[in-house]
């Protein structure tokens, strides 16, 4: 009652002295039905942290009069997993078998890690405790210990809960060479925290000849999590991982920033020894809706990831709620500072008072919601610009003025001359409208017609062509599927056109290997083909040689594109065009660069391109090759190269005539 009574003396003081706040510069908001007053604790759902400031800097409670009042946000302390050093080590070979002893002085454990130098083992082991150093009980059995030149490894090995003063640790060199260890350590027992399953979804996934990488969409931003857990369904593997976040910079391409790392594994061994891990501990705060999980396979197959999981730690709200009534709770407000309440020193006392547990309503946008201009010093347009070399335009719909946010389309991303943006203009009132490129694409994907093409000079070779829907469309990956259960083959895929003077010509992009067996849990029923924004024409073309096999069948192909954006705000309703295809151009450099951060931030409008209108300088390059050179310059050749046959032929010596006489 003591911490409730200086709670609430505290919260009334705070209430006076706090002025009631605009909510026109709040986008969202919560209604709470508080149903008596006192204590009360506010579980945040995701919804809440993904339009909140990475801190929740911007959260308002509001009470029924109008007045905010002031909250103490629950931290969720991660446990550190803090590993001891045992004491008095000794390893010694008895029979087949390696023998590790240790003294411990930490008191309860939860897992034993072991040292060791040597570069590649597996071995299957168990570990005993005793307290007395006669009497052995198991605390872990069956289980293994690994070290692979690729990385991977397995060395800390769970036991079962308990204080004990001996440990014992048997490894099984029946069937392998011993291997030197070099000491033993322990991890104290802790408190596991409260946590809460949160779905983590594959949004891409990309192959490389050593690595797979998968997105994984979280849902929502600013969450706390603990660890992600992979579903593979592969029999027997070791690899290891790393978990990154994209970071964005100054100019250009994201950057990756790892946060997390370690094996999934999942190991037979002798005697019915098994381990698997598919867990990758994070223990922080992430500021991105993905993850990028990151597998380095090797010279092995990519694993068969099915999903993933997170855990994640709840963030929950502390008030005192001065009387029951329709509270609301306020987010989304991007140039707010974090309220100045003050409740540390009543931290732990609150932590421990019982609340009342309520769950906020639906989030909803606050009707009273009025956008604060962006970036109110920075007034476009820029400089002006001459358009007789661009090739193109289209249109800009959108609502205006504001911050405007125009994604590249199919039709666009074919006619672009340069692919980093370099000829791409805004114009507004003959002016350039400078702009920013987004950090990262949005990938797009299509199903193109797949026709089989046989060779009848090659019988034994399958042959597809793959129809792109547009000409110089950039192709990010191809996806390939087969349900054919058995086979091995090595695909390429080709390109194939003429050259200037009608000269057919072929040009391989890449080539995969891909293997299927019944059982195996390698097997994938599709293959993902990286192509690296390769421009293509109108289509690709994959082969493959099937020797003395039945010939495979490929059910359906999948293209992936990436479709760049760029950001740019206006200050005038008046018509705008994107300018592109301008082989010479050179890339814009514009002075927006230095808000960078606020305006790919700020809220923007989605807008569409109108129908492209192709300008004269384009035509005039469709034509010149068929108009080039007039009648007068080929009558000039013609009468150029009879002289000169001519002069040749002045200049061979005469054929001697027969001597008649």
């Amino acid at each position: 009652m003591k911490t409730w009574s200086s709670f609430a003396s505290f919260c009334a003081a705070a209430t006076l002295a706090t002025a009631e706040i605009n909510p026109t510069a709040w986008r969202w908001e919560h209604v709470v039905e508080v149903t008596a007053p006192g204590m009360t604790q506010l579980d945040l759902p995701p919804a809440t942290l993904d339009v909140s400031q990475p801190l929740l800097a911007d959260l308002r409670l509001i009470a029924p009069n109008g007045v905010e009042t002031p909250w103490l946000l629950e931290k969720t302390i991660p446990p550190r997993i803090v590993s001891h050093a045992t004491i008095d080590f000794r390893a010694s070979l008895e029979g087949r078998s390696t023998v590790l002893t240790a003294r411990n002085d930490s008191g309860p454990i939860e897992s034993v890690t072991l040292n060791s130098p040597a570069p590649g083992f597996l071995k299957a082991l168990k570990i005993e405790g005793s307290n007395d150093g006669q009497s052995w009980q198991p605390i872990a059995s069956s289980e293994i210990v690994f070290r692979q030149g690729s990385g991977a490894e397995r060395l800390r090995v769970p036991v079962t809960a308990g204080d004990w003063s001996r440990l014992r640790v048997t490894l099984d060199d029946d069937r392998s060479p011993p291997v030197a260890f070099t000491g033993m350590s322990i991890t104290p027992t802790s408190i596991p925290s409260k946590t809460e399953t949160h779905d983590a979804i594959i949004a891409g996934r990309s192959e490389t000849a050593e690595k797979s990488q998968l997105t994984l969409n979280l849902g929502a931003k600013n969450l706390h999590l603990e660890n992600i857990t992979l579903n593979v369904s592969d029999g027997i593997f070791s690899r290891p991982c790393w978990v990154s976040l994209e970071r964005p910079t100054s100019n250009g391409p994201p950057t990756l920033q790892i946060i997390g790392s370690g094996t999934i594994c999942r190991v037979l061994g002798e005697n019915g020894s098994r381990a698997t891990s598919l867990t990758l501990a994070l223990n922080q705060r992430v500021p991105n809706d993905t993850l990028i999980v990151t597998i380095a396979n090797g010279d092995s197959p990519p694993l068969t990831i099915l999903g993933a999981t997170a855990a994640r730690y709840p963030e929950r709200l502390l008030f005192y709620a001065s009387e029951a009534g329709r509270w609301k709770l306020l987010t989304g407000n991007r140039h707010a500072n974090a309220p100045r309440y003050d409740l540390t020193p009543l931290r732990q006392d609150l932590s421990q008072a019982s609340a009342n547990p309520l769950a906020p309503g639906p989030l909803t946008s606050n009707l009273d919601y009025q956008a604060p201009q962006t970036l109110p010093d920075v007034a476009p347009p820029g400089s002006e610009i001459d358009l007789s070399d661009w090739g193109r335009r289209r249109a800009v719909q959108t609502k205006l003025p504001g911050v405007i946010r125009i994604e590249l389309d199919m039709e666009a991303l074919s006619h672009l001359s340069r692919l980093d943006l370099g000829d791409l203009r805004l114009i507004q009132n003959g002016r350039q409208i400078p702009w920013l490129r987004e950090s990262k694409p949005r990938l797009h994907t299509l199903t193109p017609e797949v026709s089989a093409q046989p060779d009848p000079k090659r019988p034994t070779v399958s042959c597809w062509k793959i129809s792109t829907p547009s000409t110089g469309l950039p192709i990010d990956s191809m996806e390939v599927a087969s349900s054919d259960p058995l086979f091995t083959r090595s695909l390429r895929f080709l390109q194939h056109g003429k050259d200037d003077f009608g000269n057919p010509w072929s040009r391989t992009l890449t080539t995969k290997t891909w293997t299927k067996s019944p059982g195996d849990g390698n097997s994938r029923k599709s293959i993902t083909v990286p192509l690296d924004n390769l421009r293509v024409s109108d289509a690709i073309w994959i082969e493959t040689d099937n020797g003395d096999n039945p010939a495979i069948c490929l059910e359906n192909v999948i293209i992936s594109y990436q479709a760049p954006a760029v950001i740019a705000k206006t200050t005038s309703d008046a018509p705008i065009f994107l300018y592109y295809e301008n082989p010479m151009a050179n890339p814009p450099n514009y002075d927006l660069n230095l808000v960078r951060a606020e305006l790919l931030s700020a809220d923007r409008l989605d807008a569409t391109l109108g129908k492209e209108e192709i300008l004269d300088s384009s035509k005039k390059r469709d034509q010149a090759p068929l108009n080039a050179g007039s009648p007068w310059l080929w009558a000039a050749l013609a009468l150029v190269v009879i002289v000169l046959l001519f002069i040749v032929a002045k200049m061979l010596p005469k054929e001697a005539q027969p001597d008649v006489s």
